[in-house]
């Protein structure tokens, strides 16, 4: 258990403003709002407004710039790059806007709150969660920590598979990519007299070894040197070290990858409070608990474990901040789980994106017999 001092306790008190928005020691607008949005010629915006706004919402601002333009098209707008894998940077007026892939099953939070009992079967999380992971491996790989994750940031695809978005939180660091072996530490070294007794068939043996350990080689890619002492995240997903206003690394994103898990399944984060503050003090201070008392079946088992672990307190023991994905990957709850195929396998068939998923695909196959300005780049 971590300790929660007087300056910890100074630091909650003052608490935030939404529990699920994202919060920032950063006072600048900049770094509170999740997107860059749309605008033409509207009035101007307050801040206590546009920290309000959610993305994907019908109430945004950007839809109802849309909206109000019958004919707007791409010729409308100045094209200034192509940033990443499809995402087109532009102007229109005075503000610079991101233009990022459609997404039509909306955020895993809303679709959530459409299944039964606004929670998911353990299948379905299983799915989420293993796509979540690969996800974060790709980002500390490059030595990025995303500081917010959440099922907001989480978008479901017309294919039912799922993006990350929203980094304006992000740290990026450094990332030395390798490929370890597990720890036989429990093994004498071979340079050990009495490690073994040599035979005519000690060649064989030493053949054997050698594959059995290139077959357990693991690939490590986990900024584990990042620290930051920034107040970031979202109250519910926030880690004890950020929460206690500690520094902190790479271990944030496995401490909300458990929180993740943990609201898929149960339909709650494990540590809210009635207040903000009270969300961060639990964080600290209160045990992990579960809503029911035996898990129903083996691999919730499986997923209560592996959602203990990652909700460990330490930073330093927590699963994940050693060696990354590459441990997180090898536990039971992911057991017989190909990662290098996850985005081969059936999304789930779920209520809220079932439909959509045949609409979408005939709209993007008549838009990819479209050509647009944008072509060209």
């Amino acid at each position: 258990m971590l300790d929660f001092d007087k300056n910890s306790d100074e630091l909650i008190s003052g608490g935030f403003s939404s529990s699920k928005t994202s919060m920032s020691s950063d006072t600048t607008i900049s770094h509170c709002t999740s997107f860059s949005r749309l605008s033409l010629d509207l009035p101007t915006i307050s801040p206590e407004n546009l920290l309000t706004l959610k993305p994907h919402r019908s109430s945004d601002y950007s839809f109802q710039a849309i909206r109000s333009q019958t004919r707007l098209s791409f010729r409308d707008f100045s094209l200034v790059r192509q940033i990443g894998s499809g995402d087109i940077e532009f102007e229109a007026s005075h503000f610079s806007c991101v233009v990022m892939e459609y997404c039509s099953g909306g955020d895993l939070h809303s679709l959530r709150h459409k299944q039964p009992q606004k929670r998911f079967s353990l299948n379905s999380a299983r799915f989420y969660a293993a796509e979540v992971l690969v996800a974060l491996e790709y980002l500390h790989m490059l030595g990025i920590i995303y500081r917010d994750l959440k099922p907001e940031n989480v978008l479901v695809r017309s294919d039912g598979h799922i993006m990350l978005t929203d980094f304006d939180l992000s740290l990026c660091s450094d990332s030395i990519p390798a490929i370890e072996l597990p720890d036989f530490s429990s093994v004498d070294p071979p340079s050990s007299p009495t490690a073994r007794i040599l035979t005519p068939f000690s060649c064989i043996s030493d053949r054997l070894r050698s594959k059995s350990f290139s077959n357990n080689r693991l690939f490590v890619a986990e900024p584990v040197a990042a620290r930051s002492c920034s107040f970031v995240g979202t109250h519910e997903y926030v880690s004890p070290e950020v929460a206690s206003g500690r520094s902190h690394g790479n271990a944030v994103d496995w401490w909300a990858l458990g929180i993740f898990i943990y609201e898929m399944i149960y339909g709650r984060t494990p540590f809210a409070g009635v207040s903000n503050a009270a969300t961060l003090r639990d964080i600290v201070k209160m045990p992990l608990t579960f809503p029911t008392g035996a898990p129903c079946s083996v691999r919730e088992m499986h997923a209560r474990d592996l959602i203990s672990q990652l909700l460990n307190k330490d930073p330093n023991r927590r699963l994940g901040s050693k060696r990354g994905a590459a441990d997180v990957k090898t536990h039971p709850f992911f057991k017989d789980l190909n990662f290098a195929l996850i985005r081969s396998v059936t999304p789930p068939s779920l209520p809220g994106i079932l439909n959509q998923r045949t609409t979408t695909s005939i709209y993007e196959k008549n838009l990819r017999s479209q050509k647009t300005p944008f072509d060209i780049f």
